[in-house]
């Protein structure tokens, strides 16, 4: 076997489990859902000690 390349394609791993894929999510969407959060927690907690 070629271990050089991947066997199955990263767009077709997204797919949800329901059609046989891996049900991955998209990282770059994933990423900025968990920055925004964190920045909303930092501006509703403005007086926390950890913000300060």
């Amino acid at each position: 076997m070629d271990a050089k390349c991947a066997r199955v394609g990263w767009l077709a791993n997204r797919k949800p489990k329901s059609e046989g894929e891996l049900g991955l999510k998209e990282l770059d969407s994933w990423n900025q859902a968990c920055f925004m959060q964190n920045l909303w927690t930092i501006l509703i907690q403005a007086g926390s000690l950890w913000v300060a």
